[in-house]
């Protein structure tokens, strides 16, 4: 054998191990997509049909949910508790009460949001919020909004809002904002 028909050799067998490899790593990787999925592997519930206590990442629930970080959270109602933000894609509706040690997140909530850090919403708020540093949304903000830097959404603002900096919105500010910056009624 020539020392090019030796390099020929290896480089097909390596081209070949290399492609088998990526297939092999695509499929584990819609293994895990599908096992994400699946509710009974994320989440200890200590409940009936959904309802009761569930810790871990349950897809729905009603009543108490404890979580590390949502990451396919589709509905709470009752109480949702985490520890950090959601994951890109993770967060859910929640209806009742979120609660952040220190931070915690939902695509809407309607209800009560408290927050050490903060909270925010991907689309829409209604309520009562809460946050240490700051709170916002990707859309409509209504009720009293209440941050110790800043309050923020993406489209409009109605309600009472207090924030220690800030206060503003993508669309208009309806009803009252107070901040170090002054006190407007709109």
């Amino acid at each position: 054998m020539t020392s090019r028909l030796v390099r020929a050799a290896a480089a097909t067998l390596g081209a070949a191990l290399f492609f088998i490899s990526s297939q092999l790593h695509a499929q584990d990787r819609r293994a895990r997509d599908r096992d994400r999925d699946g509710d009974d592997r994320r989440s200890l519930d200590l409940g009936v049909g959904g309802v009761g206590i569930s810790i871990g990442d349950s897809k729905r629930w009603t009543g108490l949910r404890l979580n590390y970080r949502d990451s396919r959270l589709e509905e709470v109602n009752g109480i949702n508790a985490t520890i950090w933000g959601p994951y890109d894609h993770g967060a859910g509706t929640v209806n009742g009460l979120a609660v952040g040690l220190p931070l915690t997140g939902a695509s809407d909530l309607t209800g009560l949001g408290v927050g050490v850090f903060g909270f925010g919403v991907e689309h829409s708020f209604t309520g009562i919020g809460v946050a240490g540093v700051g709170m916002g949304g990707g859309g409509e903000l209504k009720g009293i909004m209440v941050a110790g830097l800043g309050v923020g959404g993406g489209g409009n603002v109605t309600g009472i809002s207090i924030a220690g900096l800030g206060v503003g919105g993508g669309g208009d500010l309806n009803g009252l904002a107070h901040s170090r910056s002054g006190f407007f009624v709109c």
